[in-house]
């Protein structure tokens, strides 16, 4: 098992000038290499479905995407501090959000140290691991916020998003073609095409998208997408994306 998470990292974005060369696999075909299994837990067997065929990797990129929605990347969870420009006001995004009534701004007093490290920014300052308290904003959900406000746990936090409001969901209507499962870097991966659809549109969606900063979310939420993912063959957990492989 290769340790070295940057090095694995690396590798799995050299996939597009590698797994396609050499590999036949198609929408409907499927590899004899990979197979049903069953995991024994502690209160319950649990089938592990190993099998490379487009009817799998459908449900495991659905599975995915129930879990990671279309939607505003915040980096920070609720409730966060800002502090406040030279116009006494906070960043142009959470104006936009009080706009729409996802979120409210309040006046704030609060240590600007603590509030990098909950957001894991990194602070060269001397007096990093002081408290220093300015004057700033504390911005929290409304009960409109709440309801399409998704914070990820540790475990699912990418670098550059830790939580979202969530404007709608992908649902895959179509495996189109994918590459024999193939050994690279110490794992099995296959590269899946495919296309989705937006489903579980929000309501106000018309309103994000009125907004300038929010005005993209217009093409997400309507038409279909040809995407395509990296695979990851697991043990315990069969296939899965490789952005939820923890590496």
């Amino acid at each position: 098992m290769i340790k070295n998470k940057y090095i694995i990292s690396i590798g799995l974005g050299l996939l597009s000038s590698t797994l396609f060369i050499g590999c036949g696999g198609s929408g409907g075909s499927s590899s004899n290499s990979n197979t049903k299994a069953t995991i024994s837990t502690k209160n319950q067997e649990v089938k592990i479905d190993k099998t490379a065929s487009a009817d799998n990797f459908k449900k495991v990129l659905n599975d995915y995407y129930n879990r990671h929605c279309i939607g505003i990347d915040l980096d920070a969870q609720f409730p966060l501090y800002e502090k406040i420009n030279s116009t006494g006001s906070v960043e142009q995004k959470y104006l936009d959000l009080k706009k729409l009534g996802l979120i409210k701004l309040s006046d704030a007093k609060f240590d600007i140290n603590k509030e990098y490290r909950k957001r894991g920014i990194i602070n060269w300052s001397d007096d990093a691991d002081k408290v220093k308290m300015i004057n700033g904003k504390k911005i929290e959900l409304t009960e409109k916020g709440k309801k399409i406000y998704k914070a990820f746990s540790k475990n699912e936090q990418r670098s550059y998003m830790k939580a979202k409001f969530c404007l709608a969901n992908y649902e895959v209507i179509a495996v189109t073609n994918y590459t024999k499962p193939k050994d690279f870097m110490g794992m099995t991966l296959s590269r899946v095409n495919y296309t989705v659809k937006p489903t579980n549109v929000i309501s106000f969606i018309d309103d994000i998208t009125k907004i300038k900063s929010f005005n993209y979310f217009k093409d997400r939420t309507i038409q279909e997408v040809d995407k395509r993912a990296d695979l990851v063959l697991t043990e315990m957990k069969g296939w899965m994306h490789s952005k939820e492989f923890k590496r």
